[in-house]
């Protein structure tokens, strides 16, 4: 959902509660409804009481998306879990990687010599969804209720 300038969006999911009186009072100041969310309310609130809160540089600049922590997930959290994922005979076997190269990215990436976690994110990925579709037979539905997956007679 938009304000009047294009560029400010939200997606919202809550409730605010006074918000009749908040598109009442933005509505005398100009600003224009088209629906009566609560939701709607948000990016005109925005447009109109964030200039005084933030610097115009900023409140002017283009959108920009915000970096995932893929570096501090994969030497914090995440360490361990994917050098074992990554360097499994499992993993190994399936020849998708070569082995010496992604121990080599892990280490350097480690001990802080690179920033390897673009590469290293894009290796786990593939392998982990690997396992999980292709490793795994289908058995969607082992666990349904039988009125699910039972024949069902036309007559």
């Amino acid at each position: 959902m938009s304000g009047c300038n294009p560029s400010v969006s939200v997606v919202f999911n809550g409730e605010i509660y006074n918000f009749p009186e908040l598109q009442q009072e933005l509505g005398a100041k100009g600003h224009r409804f088209h629906t009566h969310s609560d939701t709607e309310t948000i990016p005109h609130a925005y447009e109109e009481y964030s200039a005084d809160l933030v610097p115009p540089e900023i409140l002017n600049r283009p959108k920009q998306g915000f970096a995932v922590p893929l570096d501090s997930w994969l030497r914090g959290q995440l360490r361990e879990q994917a050098h074992t994922i990554l360097t499994e005979p499992r993993t190994r076997q399936s020849g998708y990687f070569q082995e010496g190269y992604v121990e080599l990215l892990l280490a350097e990436h480690q001990r802080g010599r690179r920033d390897h976690s673009a590469r290293l994110w894009n290796l786990l990925m593939p392998e982990l969804w690997r396992r999980q579709f292709v490793d795994k037979p289908a058995r969607r539905w082992d666990n349904a209720p039988a009125a699910l997956v039972a024949p069902v007679s036309v007559a």
